[in-house]
């Protein structure tokens, strides 16, 4: 608690291994990008830079061109990431071609990822919001 008496979010704990965003998993290479087998301990997706989180080992290897580790990834964020623009209020066609286009972005600029200096979720999130940015800005344009 605060001084205040609020409640801070440090004292909303989570169970362990319940992660918000599902089971991150689904998305790590088999092996993951460096060679290593398994992960003991899976951190929640992206709340510390980590070379060991699924979700950076899913980019690291997509950078050194893995199509198979980029298609989970597509799987999984692409259905999140529309629903997410339309939840910000985005029309549908726009929203799509949004999330889609932050894949690309994702693939493209995957190599430059490093897990050292952001979170996987910020370096895919700042995709999102830079496309989504992008696309507002054409429709934009498009109206005037």
């Amino acid at each position: 608690m605060s001084q205040r008496g609020e409640k801070t979010p440090t004292a909303f704990a989570r169970r362990p291994g319940h992660h918000r965003h599902g089971d991150a998993s689904k998305i790590a290479p088999e092996g993951g990008a460096d060679g290593a087998h398994g992960s003991a301990a899976l951190s929640p997706i992206g709340l510390k830079p980590s070379r060991s989180n699924p979700l950076s080992r899913a980019i690291r290897a997509i950078g050194k061109g893995d199509r198979a580790a980029f298609s989970r990834l597509l799987g999984v964020l692409a259905p999140k990431t529309k629903s997410y623009l339309l939840l910000r209020g985005a029309p549908e066609a726009e929203a799509e071609a949004a999330a889609l286009g932050a894949m690309v972005l994702i693939w493209r600029h995957s190599a430059k990822f490093n897990p050292t200096n952001e979170t996987a979720a910020g370096f895919i999130f700042r995709m999102v919001r830079d496309e989504a940015a992008a696309c507002r800005r054409l429709r934009r344009d498009m109206r005037s």
